[in-house]
């Protein structure tokens, strides 16, 4: 088979770079004595009795990468150059240098100091600059220098501004016979409907933080009823490091909307929250109970039971057939208030 020439190993469009290769045995490993001379003053410093402190990019080089074990010579001498023409670096804002020399060209003996060095800030001092930290806020500051500066509050101190805290994702949970529990999604700004005769009961949420367990509970406030539940908050179980699962004890008030509020704790002001409305039979989650839902819950007849389709098992038992249709019938002229 003859080898396709768009492909042949030392041609111009190769990608010979170690940046493609962060597990290179290359990088960290030359020689540093082998190094030519700066004798053309590559780097404009004035400085020719020096060795060549640029790569064919004209990045710095002898660049370490911590995540690498030192293997070059002479012993003692790091940071080392890397093998071949350019050097392996981090480059997060894809500006040509890395990280450490975008924010300081005093960095690596020098070594930064390069034509476009220090240009970039580094408010936490991480050497990395601040457009590649995380800014959930998107004001133009890392999150961590908008808490240290107080321009953001993180009274629940998990490093993210309170109020970036955001529920990504909900469900209601119900038993549906021998088919056990099935959680019915609900849409974060939409369909937030819970139809099944049993209402909610249980409610998780993913969460785009870690919450503590001893600083986290729940609130209820609905639109049309007071709720209180039997032991004064509603019970609440952190599921993994980011689900949380409550528990409604009485189930919360049909016909209604009601907005359930994480809070971090007592002494913590930041919220959380999330408006779920309920309307027993809505299977369609449109805000009413009707024809409709009934005739939809007979296209599914014998369809079988699970989360995607355990909305349409009205009574729960853990079958879609006539009987949730005829129950559903009992419910026609529900409705859901919208969220406030």
């Amino acid at each position: 088979m003859k080898r396709n020439k768009l492909h042949k190993v030392g041609t111009p469009d190769d990608n010979l770079r170690l940046s493609s290769f962060d597990d290179s045995p290359c990088i960290d490993s030359a020689d540093n004595g082998a190094l030519p001379d700066d004798d053309f003053d590559l780097d404009e410093d004035t400085i020719t009795a020096e060795k060549l402190p640029v790569d064919r990019e004209y990045a710095p080089r002898r660049v370490d990468d911590p995540e690498t074990t030192d293997s070059g010579a002479p012993a003692s001498n790091a940071p080392y150059v890397d093998m071949g023409a350019y050097e392996y670096f981090i480059d997060c804002d894809t500006s040509g240098l890395p990280d450490i020399c975008d924010v300081d060209c005093t960095a690596s003996n020098d070594l930064c100091d390069v034509p476009g060095c220090g240009l970039s800030e580094d408010c936490n001092a991480n050497d990395v600059p601040d457009a590649c930290d995380p800014d959930c806020n998107t004001n133009g500051i890392p999150d961590e220098c908008d808490i240290t500066e107080q321009a953001s509050a993180d009274c629940n101190t998990n490093n993210m501004p309170d109020e970036c805290e955001r529920i990504v994702a909900a469900r209601s949970c119900n038993t549906h016979g021998q088919v056990g529990e099935l959680c019915l999604n609900l849409e974060i700004a939409d369909k937030n409907i819970e139809p099944r005769i049993n209402g909610v009961t249980i409610v998780e949420f993913d969460l785009n933080w870690s919450p503590d367990e001893n600083q986290i509970a729940a609130a209820v406030v609905c639109v049309n009823s007071t709720y209180t539940p039997a032991n004064g908050t509603p019970e609440v179980t952190i599921v993994d490091p980011v689900t949380v699962r409550i528990e409604f004890t009485p189930v919360l008030p049909d016909e209604d909307a009601c907005t359930i509020t994480l809070a971090s704790g007592a002494t913590c002001s930041a919220e959380t929250p999330y408006c779920v409305r309920t309307c027993q039979g809505d299977a369609n989650q449109d805000g009413s109970t009707n024809t409709t839902d009934a005739a939809q819950i007979k296209l599914r007849f014998g369809w079988p039971v699970s989360h995607a389709t355990c909305q349409w098992d009205y009574n729960t038992d853990g079958f879609i057939n006539t009987t949730d249709a005829s129950q559903v019938k009992l419910a026609f002229g529900r409705s859901a208030p919208a969220c406030p």
